[in-house]
């Protein structure tokens, strides 16, 4: 009784084209024999938010996206009436790189913050700096 399976031509080839894309040999023989079967990632769930499409996460990544939208809009709105108060010469680029300057400072600021606080509060401290950025753009 053979351990292998008799390779037809199409088994060599296909051995051949997984050999060059840089499987090890075992692993495309027995691929190409048919007994390959990927193991299945493992989901871990700790059972909160059960019964949903998205989940909870799909549901935050949703608002912090929306939010992010909006922080954008309020930010060119902001850029915009810079550039029309003091003008499209070198004062009002000097204004505009100013007042994004700022913000990078406190964006670095909340992120520094943010390394130190629990992770129960970092959803807090999130939707407050998303919201600062609205009201101030």
């Amino acid at each position: 009784m053979a351990r292998h399976k008799q390779l037809t031509k199409s088994d060599h080839k296909k051995l051949g084209r997984l050999l060059s894309g840089g499987v090890s040999f075992n692993e495309a023989r027995v691929i190409v024999e048919g007994r390959y079967h990927p193991k299945k990632p493992r989901k871990y769930s700790s059972g909160f938010g059960k019964g949903h499409s998205g989940g909870l996460d799909t549901d935050m990544s949703e608002l912090v996206g929306l939010l992010e939208f909006v922080s954008g809009i309020f930010t060119l709105l902001a850029i915009l009436s810079l550039y029309q108060a003091y003008g499209l010469g070198l004062i009002g680029t000097i204004a505009v790189g100013g007042y994004l300057l700022f913000w990078e400072f406190v964006g670095a600021v909340f992120t520094s913050v943010r390394k130190k606080v629990p992770t129960p509060l970092r959803v807090i401290i999130d939707t407050m700096e998303y919201l600062v950025e609205i009201l101030s753009g």
